[in-house]
């Protein structure tokens, strides 16, 4: 059937009155979602990484149509509170560390990170034990930080506050903050850190914990904390160092890339940290590398699979401003509150994976062909939601973007893939 397209759509929250989107949801305290949050029990609320170089008819559009995002400068930021005072816009900086070449944002500047040797002092930088030497992380050039040194975390606050204040920021995004040798290989470090070390790992994990404490502690705590978790399939992890954190950001959610597909065990794996996230009232914003649609479908998929309250995804491809049909599905709300385990929803233990929406029923086959995964035949009556093509927002604000349906009495779910079944046609 042919996917039906829309060539300018008026600037509306998908399957969310703008009016819901600017309410506070809910109070805060322990246990409970920061009200900044905007609540996302019905439908799907799309966040973005970065818009690159926009105009302000796309800063519009994405007001209205995103919860947030990271990385805009000052005057950007005025155009999206104007248009929309409850988007949430963050401040990139490296958590654990400060990038040799990384640029930042200060007011309508982008600047380097590393200030210079004469603003830090040589004890806040983390040295190697037997050579006494500053370790670098080569892979992406930032030096890694003393995050238990008392000074550190007093200037990294007062540093990062400023920032925010000057870029009328809701909060900052922590990037890379995690035991240091669980971010890549042995050798992405300049002296080696150790790749297997477990007292290591411990000190680095209270450490760690300790930083974000201090950070929600102090006045930087007025503001939203969000870490990048990364992918959270280290089974050494200690997920509680980010709890006092206000929300986790996880980079490469359900897939590596289009044909990089999780193990289950490590999807699982990854969802269950997800699914605790939320239970325990932080935002979750799930971030997939993905441009093909069945990869988007799939991650789309596994998103309402432990999708909660103030849930968040992020379908990237290659455009600056990608709007997917995913975004476009009009999922409503789910009938049971996120389970506590992943497998709750593949109580057959086949791999297929099962939860109802209010209208609509989302399946997923999470099992690739190195677990045993194969084609699997559901019996189902109701509209097969078609989501195809990217989507692109163009630089007058509009786009071209929608979800077909198909009628359908039975679904063939091949290997990591997804399908979303309405009981009525939308």
């Amino acid at each position: 059937m042919p996917r039906p397209i829309r060539t300018s759509r008026p600037a509306a929250l998908p399957a969310l009155a703008l009016a819901a989107f600017v309410a506070i949801a809910c109070a805060s305290g322990a246990g409970a979602t920061d009200p900044r949050w905007p609540a996302t029990r019905t439908g799907i609320m799309p966040f973005s990484d970065q818009f690159g170089q926009v105009t302000d008819a796309q800063l519009r559009f994405a007001a209205t149509h995103f919860a947030g995002v990271q990385k805009m400068t000052a005057s950007q930021t005025a155009v999206l509170k104007a248009a929309n005072p409850a988007f949430i816009v963050l401040n990139y900086r490296l958590g654990n560390g400060i990038g040799i070449d990384t640029l930042i944002v200060e007011g309508d500047r982008w600047v380097p990170e590393y200030p210079g040797d004469a603003a830090l002092q040589e004890q806040w930088f983390w040295h190697d034990p037997a050579t006494g030497r500053r370790v670098v992380n080569t892979d992406w050039g930032w030096y890694l930080m003393n995050v238990g040194d008392a000074g550190w975390r007093a200037w990294y606050h007062d540093t990062v506050l400023a920032q925010l204040r000057m870029n009328g920021n809701d909060g900052v995004f922590l990037d890379s903050i995690n035991v240091p040798n669980f971010l890549g290989a042995a050798e992405a470090w300049e002296p080696d850190l150790p790749a297997y070390d477990p007292p290591f790992e411990a000190m680095w994990t209270e450490m760690i914990r300790g930083h974000i404490a201090y950070l929600a502690g102090h006045e930087l705590g007025r503001y939203l904390l969000v870490p990048n978790v990364g992918g959270w399939i280290n089974g050494r992890e200690d997920m509680s160092y980010f709890d006092e954190a206000d929300g986790v950001w996880v980079e490469g959610f359900a897939l590596w890339g289009d044909d990089a597909p999780l193990p289950e065990g490590d999807w699982q794996l990854q969802l269950n940290r997800v699914l605790r996230a939320t239970r325990n009232g932080q935002a979750v914003i799930t971030q997939s590398y993905v441009d093909g649609d069945r990869a988007r479908t799939f991650a789309t998929g596994s998103f309402l699979l432990a999708k909660g309250d103030h849930s968040y995804i992020i379908l990237q491809g290659g455009a600056a401003m990608d709007w997917p049909a995913q975004y476009e599905i009009p999922i409503g709300a789910p009938v049971d509150r996120p389970a506590g385990d992943i497998r709750t929803y593949d109580p057959d233990g086949d791999g297929v994976y099962v939860r109802q929406f209010d209208n609509a029923t989302v399946y997923v086959n999470a099992r690739g062909p190195d677990d045993g995964g194969r084609r699997v035949s559901i019996q189902t009556a109701g509209w097969l939601a078609l989501a195809e093509g990217s989507g692109r927002v163009e630089v007058d604000g509009s786009e071209a973007s929608a979800v077909g349906y198909r009628q359908v009495d039975r679904i063939e779910l091949d290997p990591i893939s997804a399908a979303i079944v309405f009981r009525a046609r939308p």
